[in-house]
């Protein structure tokens, strides 16, 4: 800006300069041999011819005087009178009033307590609208940018940045450090959240986001929020990286903030590897990170290219993953596991790699499968449905306290299969199979210790729907388990000749609480196990002529599920001499002590008192009374280890 666009000019007398001549040149150079292009508009498109002509002082074009304008923020000046003498020489010249543009200008000029130049340099952002203008900038003008697009302007990439002139070392990571003139190093002032459009994704269901996705978690600090918002096309398309067998890599140890479904990050058309890889770093802590609203797929189609959602791989030693949440994600189905854990616990992560850790509030087809997993993991409220089990669980060894509460599962494999773990908690699940079973599953839910036996877990108030037409071995199954709880749970087989529980042989100490069967249950337990709690069993090891009675009240025993032995029913006919073998009670329903019983006793004509004695070895033997009947109606006592609790850990 000039302040006063026209000066006045004397001659050696002082008198006004009447027909004198003006050089203007380069600074510190003769202005008749180095002259500048001097304009008469402040546009500066219109020269003027040198040597500029006064009248009465001033410079002066057809007449009148005429302001002037100078490309430079300083030049060298002479003037001549009319007869040729020098009356002024200024070799190098700041002057604001015959400057246009230039810092020399604005650090003439005060403003908000300091220099103009002094505003833009450090006080006022310069709005540019993207990374290519960014990089343009002149660091000896602007440290302050404020950017209103990545890639053009309202692309959603904005953000503020700071010229940092105490760096030249770091790299431009084309997300929060850019590298521009001079090398400059322009940073991003928050970096606390760092959204996938300020990396350089479009979002817009078409162009590879890939590069843009993956070079966020590379820039952003530990612990950082990483936000994915929705997508102006609904997805950001990612491919396979080169020849790894994954998408992307979200191993870095970040928050995730994701809008949901129409923020997905979609897998391109023939994609045929796992969609995240997650491979904690065994040398930065990860713990208490919250990934929330990831969705993975085609919000489209409902389907996703590729293989596993999200692999989380701790087979490196040391690879570690505490108190992680998965929230509210959206995993649409591929052809592998919606969540897949892998852990190698032999010699390397004997904890189980990922403990402590919760997958809750999501929707997840392909199911959640958990392999030599560790300690207190938790799948709750999610809907769980495609091919695979719904939940497959392989503790590491020694690892207990899984906990599985309040999901929904219609997986085609079965809602449970267990093979490796203790103290398992399965709770309030509602969970369908409504068509064939895959994978080689017969059973809903498959209890089976193949690796090593499974302590005390809890089966309950669960809903275990088996629609008809669907080939299988019953509901719930048991297999090398000890003192496991099945209470409280709705178990429908609408299938001919339908089974509710099998509890194999090698169980010891099952219990079976009060479950609501369907009617389609024709056989509510099979019961193979050693020590059964709440199943009636009919006695079958009568000696000595000792028989039932008729069909009406057999004799029969059961255990309670707190773990009290019971007998009842009318026996009769037998030898009655003192000491004479009844029967003989199975391993898991004899007493840990020798127990005397009074009995009530039928002579024929009326009762008389008798006494039945049980030892150690399960025998049941006649002591007094007679033998029209005896009847073993509140006979109780206690098994042997009752308290007893068996474990591998």
């Amino acid at each position: 800006m000039v302040l006063n666009p026209i000066a006045f000019f004397t001659d050696l007398l002082g008198k006004p300069l009447q027909g004198g001549s003006v050089y203007i040149g380069a600074a510190n150079t003769n202005p008749l041999t180095n002259p500048l292009t001097v304009y008469q508009d402040a546009a500066m498109t219109i020269p003027m011819a040198q040597p500029l002509k006064t009248a009465n002082g001033y410079i002066s074009l057809n007449g009148s005087p005429q302001p002037i304008f100078v490309n430079a923020a300083s030049y060298s000046l002479a003037i001549n009178d009319s007869n040729g003498n020098l009356t002024l020489s200024i070799p190098n010249y700041t002057n604001p009033l015959l400057n246009q543009v230039g810092a020399g200008g604005a650090s003439q000029i005060g403003f908000d307590g300091t220099t103009l130049d002094q505003q833009f340099l450090s006080r006022a952002n310069r709005v540019v609208d993207t990374v290519a203008q960014l990089r343009g900038l002149s660091p000896t003008t602007y440290t302050r940018a404020d950017m209103t697009g990545y890639n053009q302007v309202g692309d959603w990439g904005r953000g503020g940045f700071w010229m940092d002139n105490t760096d030249t070392t770091s790299a431009d990571n084309s997300v929060t450090t850019f590298v521009g003139v001079a090398g400059a190093r322009w940073k991003l002032v928050n970096q606390s959240r760092v959204s996938a459009m300020q990396g350089g994704a479009k979002g817009d269901k078409s162009t590879d986001d890939s590069v843009a996705i993956r070079n966020v978690p590379a820039a952003i600090k530990n612990g950082a929020t990483y936000e994915i918002p929705t997508a102006p096309g609904d997805a950001y398309i990612i491919s396979q990286h080169g020849t790894d067998s994954w998408c992307v890599d979200f191993s870095h140890v970040m928050n995730i903030r994701a809008s949901g479904m129409y923020g997905a990050l979609q897998p391109s058309a023939g994609t045929t590897v796992t969609t995240v890889y997650f491979k904690p770093n065994p040398s930065v802590a990860n713990i208490g990170s919250l990934w929330e609203g990831l969705a993975l797929g085609d919000p489209y189609t409902g389907t996703r290219a590729g293989t596993n959602g999200i692999f989380i791989d701790t087979q490196v030693n040391g690879s570690q993953l505490a108190k992680h949440v998965f929230s509210r994600l959206n995993i649409l189905s591929g052809t592998g596991v919606g969540i897949l854990h892998i852990n190698v616990p032999s010699g390397t992560n004997a904890n189980g790699g990922m403990y402590a850790s919760s997958i809750e509030n999501s929707v997840i087809k392909g199911g959640i499968s958990l392999q030599a997993t560790g300690d207190s993991n938790t799948a709750h409220k999610n809907l769980i449905s495609g091919p695979n089990n719904g939940i497959y669980l392989s503790n590491a060894p020694g690892a207990s306290l899984f906990t599985a509460v309040d999901n929904n599962i219609t997986s085609t494999g079965g809602a449970f299969k267990i093979d490796a773990g203790s103290r398992f908690k399965l709770l309030r699940n509602n969970c369908e199979q409504i068509s064939a079973f895959t994978g080689g599953a017969t059973y809903m839910c498959d209890i089976a210790g193949g690796n090593g036996t499974m302590s005390t877990a809890e089966i309950r108030g669960n809903h275990f729907g088996l629609f008809s037409g669907i080939t299988n071995s019953g509901v719930i199954h048991l297999s090398n388990t000890v003192g496991a709880l099945i209470s409280e749970n709705t178990i429908l087989n609408a299938n001919t000749g339908g089974v509710g529980i099998v509890v194999d042989a090698n169980n010891t100490n099952t219990r079976i609480g009060p479950n609501t069967y369907g009617t389609g249950v024709v056989t509510k337990v099979v019961d193979n196990g050693v020590g059964t709690m709440g199943v009636i069993k009919t006695i079958t090891t009568f000696a000595n002529n000792w028989q039932n009675i008729g069909s009406t009240a057999p004799g029969r025993f059961y255990k309670d599920i707190l773990g009290t032995v019971h007998l009842a029913g009318l026996i009769a006919l037998g030898t009655t001499t003192q000491g004479t073998l009844v029967f003989t009670l199975p391993v898991g329903f004899r007493p840990d002590y020798p127990t005397r019983h009074p009995v009530l006793t039928n002579n024929g004509s009326g009762l008389v008192a008798g006494e039945i004695r049980i030892d150690t070895s399960g025998a049941v033997t006649f002591w007094y009374g007679q033998n029209s009947y005896v009847s073993l109606d509140g006979i109780c006592f206690p098994a042997a280890g009752l308290a007893d609790t068996i474990s591998d850990l």
